[in-house]
């Protein structure tokens, strides 16, 4: 993964329509923002990411068979929370692997050295919630 440090984070490409919200965000699901990768392997929805100096991303993916975060483990601060609502999706955190299924979650501390590859078949579905939210762009998490 990759952390870009910049004193505001941002997601996708620098818009006029990314605008930052003070206490309470809302999101109808037609009004949600999806970013897809260049390789076309991974699509985001944002769920939450625009309350100002917010503590948490919370993001929906789609994810083709075979992606991976990367072939070494990567780490950085905070936490991390993934809930896996289709598909498999294989997580290693700190040297161990666990196997997420439909309804399984992980949740570990970032710091950790982790890393994850999808292994069904059919691809993955999950709700991720990172926190803090990276600074950077996000979208280069999944090149």
């Amino acid at each position: 993964m990759l952390w870009v440090k910049k004193s505001v984070f941002f997601l996708g490409e620098e818009s006029d329509e990314t605008h930052y919200v003070e206490q309470v965000e809302y999101v109808a699901q037609k009004n949600g923002r999806i970013f897809k990768n260049n390789s076309g392997n991974t699509q985001i929805k944002y769920l939450a990411f625009r309350l100002k100096e917010g503590k948490l991303l919370s993001l929906l993916t789609h994810i083709k068979a075979g992606t991976k975060s990367g072939n070494k483990p990567q780490s950085h601060p905070g936490e991390e929370f993934v809930y896996c609502l289709e598909g498999e999706i294989k997580y290693e955190v700190n040297g161990k692997e666990f196997t997420l299924k439909k309804g399984d979650s992980l949740h570990f501390f970032a710091s950790l050295p982790h890393r994850w590859e999808v292994t069904g078949e059919e691809g993955t579905k999950n709700l991720w919630i990172i926190t803090p939210p990276p600074v950077g762009a996000v979208t280069e998490l999944w090149r």
